[in-house]
């Protein structure tokens, strides 16, 4: 393999080994199958402390679809630059840390300004109706 092949990032098991490890069942397994051959971004909450886990779980299950994809920056937790790549479509997912999606939208502190296409549309967390 060429040195400038992308892999998996070390220890990073695949899809097949998440189910037989009991991580994933076989429906949830097809669906992220289904989402990464898609190139639809996944997030992973891990929970605080087992970021590295999640990011190997995440590395893992791309690796297994994508053999190509390039894994290694997607094992650190997720940054603000990163999720602007990610729903701009130039990045494969991300892992935050939380115990829960729900848990990381909760705790997310609020913008004091949301603005699009130059207006206003969100102050403090509320919606700004024109």
């Amino acid at each position: 393999m060429p040195a400038d092949t992308p892999t998996a990032a070390p220890d990073a098991p695949s899809l097949v080994a998440l189910i037989a490890q009991g991580v994933l069942d076989a429906e949830l397994a097809a669906l992220v199958w289904l989402l990464v051959e898609g190139r639809i971004p996944l997030v992973v909450a891990a929970p605080p402390g087992r970021v590295g886990a999640g990011g190997q779980l995440l590395a893992g299950a791309l690796a297994s679809v994508h053999a190509d994809e390039a894994v290694d920056a997607l094992v650190a937790p997720l940054t603000a630059a990163g999720a602007s790549s990610l729903i701009r479509g130039r990045r494969a997912g991300g892992v935050i840390e939380a115990g829960s999606l729900a848990e990381a939208v909760a705790t997310r502190p609020r913008r004091k300004l949301v603005i699009k296409a130059g207006r206003i549309v969100a102050k403090d967390g509320v919606l700004v109706l024109p």
